[in-house]
């Protein structure tokens, strides 16, 4: 490792279903994306400072903070003046949550920043480091104790946020009403090809205004919307369907599977298949209407 490398993997480990890695930033080599995944996410900030986008809203995270973003909610981090930082990730998966008894359900559609203080932080942080720890050394039942230290930290997120989180407020006026609605209709017709042209028209706005409305409401592009409306129904497909990747890709409004494995790799850092053979459960063929099912390509 030399003293000018970009970032430096401090550590990373794994116990089944959950993965810790710890990482230090010096540069911002890549911009982040907004993008998604199916896992929890807890993204706990050891040193340095960071913007963290969560759902349409904007936080700003400092040391000690924790970042907390279950399955299929958009995010992104960024950097505010220097890119240097350390940061430690726990993502814990579909399996390990189910687990832990009713705590899967308690994550679902989960986020928000917590910004504990003084030993509450210290007690976070000390946590986290044990569970590393145990992770590392390894020591006869250590997969035991890993466990019971993440309910630790699952319980201590779920009661902060139950008493700090609150929704974002939504505006109610005529403008807000409008890009709400178009909103709507991007998510449920995700199959349906739709163009800014097409969009104009329906809803007798003008281009310009639209386009830039949209993102000022929702912090979206119009394809960006589009594009994760796609991929989030492509989700469900390729996990309650045996249809083909093309098949799904056409189903979801691409007319290109190889496009369509573009955009899913860009939000979910994976592609269509590797998805499907992560984290589908063997279940008889469904058929997707119109679309005979076949082996995947």
């Amino acid at each position: 490792m030399t003293e000018h490398a970009a970032s430096e993997v401090l550590f990373r480990g794994q116990l089944d279903s959950l993965l810790v890695e710890n990482l230090l930033r010096r540069e911002e080599t890549v911009v982040s994306k907004k993008h998604f995944h199916n896992h929890l996410e807890i993204y706990y900030l050891v040193s340095g400072e960071r913007y963290f986008y969560i759902r349409g809203r904007t936080y700003h995270i400092t040391a000690g903070d924790l970042a907390v973003i279950s399955g299929n909610i958009v995010h992104q981090a960024s950097t505010i003046s220097s890119p240097v930082h350390e940061r430690i990730i726990l993502e814990v998966y579909p399996p390990m949550l189910r687990q832990m008894l009713e705590l899967e359900q308690a994550f679902t559609d989960l986020y928000g920043v917590l910004h504990p203080k003084g030993l509450q932080q210290q007690e976070v942080q000390a946590l986290i480091y044990s569970l590393m720890d145990e992770m590392k050394q390894q020591s006869y039942g250590y997969q035991w104790v890993v466990r019971c230290k993440l309910i630790q930290l699952l319980i201590f997120i779920l009661r902060e946020l139950g008493t700090q989180h609150s929704p974002v407020p939504v505006t109610s006026g005529p403008r807000e009403q409008k890009m709400r609605e178009i909103a709507q209709y991007i998510s449920r017709h995700p199959d349906q090809k739709i163009t800014l042209n097409w969009l104009s028209e329906q809803f007798y706005v003008s281009k310009y205004h639209l386009c830039r409305t949209f993102k000022d409401i929702t912090r979206f592009t119009l394809s960006e919307y589009i594009n994760i409306s796609r991929i989030t129904k492509a989700k469900e497909l390729l996990l309650t369907t045996n249809s083909s990747v093309t098949d799904i890709a056409s189903e979801v409004g691409y007319e290109s599977s190889t496009h369509f494995g573009k955009v899913f790799k860009q939000y979910l850092g994976q592609s269509p298949l590797s998805y499907r053979n992560q984290f589908s459960i063997k279940m008889p063929p469904k058929k997707i209407k119109g679309i005979q099912t076949h082996k995947n390509k």
